[in-house]
């Protein structure tokens, strides 16, 4: 009887490791954006703007696979939605104000503000990320917070598509 209640016990784990696999490979396949360097020049391109729209596209997935405990705020986007187009528009000001004006004080404000929302967001997402992948420090699906604090956004990205490939090239070969 304990062979059998044993056996039972290996079997379950054995369920949840390969539906966690399958987990991760879905949440990897919802995650995968595009290029880096293709969000890199969207971001760009729109000062900033598309990065937070990136950023809320991956939140919200992030949010589907978390426990409404762990999830992501959606204020905090909103908030850095409002800072960004408050940052574009101080900037498009500064080209007609004097560069020693209140405005162009205050859009240096907000860019720095901005960036800082930007670098809270990564790391609030690279939790995320960590938690749902179950990564270890180390592992292939580790993301490393020096590289986090440097690229932020672009290097979750650039992550994620390595983990995607990878993901799929193990499925491929068990098939």
């Amino acid at each position: 009887m304990e062979e059998v209640i044993a056996l039972l016990k290996l079997c379950a784990s054995m369920a949840k490791m390969v539906e966690g696999d399958h987990s991760a490979v879905r949440l990897l396949e919802r995650l995968k954006w595009g290029s880096t360097w293709g969000l890199v020049g969207l971001t760009f391109i729109t000062y900033g703007v598309y990065l937070v729209y990136y950023a809320r596209r991956q939140t919200l997935i992030l949010n589907e696979f978390s426990p409404p405990d762990k999830q992501i705020g959606l204020n905090f986007i909103r908030g850095w939605f409002v800072v960004t187009y408050v940052s574009l528009a101080l900037f498009l000001v500064s080209f007609f104000v004097p560069k020693d004006s209140v405005w162009a004080e205050l859009g240096n404000f907000a860019d720095r503000l901005d960036g800082l929302l930007g670098l809270i967001w990564a790391f609030v997402a690279r939790s995320s990320f960590h938690r749902l992948l179950s990564s270890q420090k180390g592992t292939p699906n580790w993301m490393h917070g020096l590289w986090t604090f440097l690229f932020q956004a672009f290097y979750l990205n650039f992550k994620v598509n390595r983990l995607s490939e990878v993901k799929a090239q193990e499925t491929s070969v068990s098939v």
